[in-house]
């Protein structure tokens, strides 16, 4: 396993990737008021590879190709 450091943020949800390589962080910065924000990290680095503004939710479909998000307003997005 390894820890992820993130920023000061506020963790709504955690998904994993099926093939364990990237980790989508569902979060608000508790510095700025907005709607929350999807981190998309590398799991070995922790490093940020995508992000994805104003969404409040993420996961991963089953074989790891599509990152379905939904926005607070109910929109749902395959990525």
């Amino acid at each position: 396993y390894a820890d992820l450091a993130i920023p000061p943020y506020q963790t709504a949800s955690v998904a994993v990737s099926p093939d364990g390589r990237a980790v989508a962080i569902a979060s608000r910065n508790v510095h700025v008021p907005k709607e929350p924000d999807v981190l998309v990290l590398d799991a070995r680095t922790g490093k940020e590879t995508y992000r994805v503004p104003g969404i409040g939710d993420a996961g991963f479909d089953p074989r790891g190709r599509w990152l379905a998000t939904g926005r607070l307003d109910s929109t749902i997005t395959l990525r």
